[in-house]
């Protein structure tokens, strides 16, 4: 935690959609998503890479977003539609890339390299492990509820599913 690496335990203030830095009196802000593409026009003491500093401390990779359920639901057909999706997005990279780079104000380039380097789209068992350290500590400081675990569904993935996300370079 912040408490625990730096000594500092901050007050969450939310930075609307729309604002900016500078619409905050706030001594540090968090920018994640696509506000985080571009750095603030503002400069700052430090600037810290929480991905980055997390595996320096602890030697897992971060895990930024995930889709998840409690275990006792049933997805049924969602399952198949999220994993679907998935798949049918990584097939389909370049194009992304190229349909959202302008609305970014990043090249194409910069939106494909974002998009086959910064993300992953499978998580492997290093992953799962710094989503559970994650819970433990969150659990500890009394962000996340006791007594529960985390549990990972594994979809069954063909030869062919590994060869074509092999080929995209994810």
């Amino acid at each position: 935690s912040l408490a625990e690496r730096f000594g500092v335990t901050p007050q969450r203030e939310e930075l609307k959609i729309g604002c900016s830095v500078r619409d905050t009196d706030a001594d540090a802000v968090l920018l994640i998503g696509d506000r985080a593409m571009h750095p603030p026009v503002e400069r700052f003491h430090t600037t810290w890479d929480l991905g980055e500093l997390w595996t320096e401390w602890t030697g897992l990779p971060f895990v930024f977003a995930t889709w998840v359920t409690r275990n006792d639901v049933a997805l049924g057909a969602v399952e198949a539609a999220l994993s679907n999706a998935r798949d049918r997005g990584i097939k389909s990279l370049a194009s992304i890339a190229a349909r959202e780079a302008p609305l970014l104000d990043i090249s194409r380039q910069a939106a494909a390299d974002y998009l086959r380097h910064n993300l992953q789209f499978r998580l492997t068992s290093a992953e799962r492990s710094g989503l559970r350290l994650f819970r433990d500590l969150a659990v500890g400081l009394g962000l996340a509820p006791e007594g529960t675990q985390a549990s990972f569904r594994v979809p069954e993935v063909s030869p062919r599913q590994l060869a074509e996300v092999a080929m995209t370079g994810s």
